[in-house]
Order: structure tokens, then sequence, then C-alpha cells
């Protein structure tokens, strides 16, 4: 199952640092969830030719929440403020 590899290094192919976490995923669960992660991941950008990315936002919490998402289709957000989200 695809989420048992959410937050997991095993076969991961990219790396995010966010408040200095390094945060292991993989890069077509992630573009096959979002066009951001399609562009950024595969596109004609800089990130796409790294294996780590450094994130400066959004926060650890509200990132890994984003990773749930991709992974699970959904995130528990029930405690996240208005302006995380």
């Amino acid at each position: 199952m695809v989420y048992d590899y959410y937050l997991s290094e095993k076969f991961s192919d990219v790396c995010f640092v966010v408040e200095g976490e390094k945060i292991f995923a993989h890069k077509f669960i992630l573009a096959a969830s979002c066009q951001y992660f399609h562009t950024l991941l595969f596109g004609e950008t800089i990130e796409s030719k790294l294996k780590e990315i450094v994130l400066k936002n959004p926060s650890k919490r509200v990132f890994k929440a984003v990773l749930q998402f991709a992974y699970k289709r959904k995130a528990d957000t029930n405690d996240f403020t208005v302006d995380e989200m």
C-alpha cells in the first residue's frame, strides 16, 4: 500500500529538509498527487535535479500533513489554525 511508504526512507528518491529535519519522500507519488509537486520535481526547475530540497515554508507540521494527504488522500488537520491552512 502506498501509505506504508509515508515518511519512509525505503525506495525514497527525494529528501525535503524542513526546520532542520530530513523528510524522505517519493517523487512519483508526490507528482501524481499534486501539480505543484509535479512541476517542482519533474519540471524545468533547479529542485528537479536535487536529491535534497530545503524548504523554509511551510512549517514541518503542515508539510507532513501535505505529504500525508499525498500518500493517504486524507490528512489530520483538525488542530491546525486558520493561518496554518
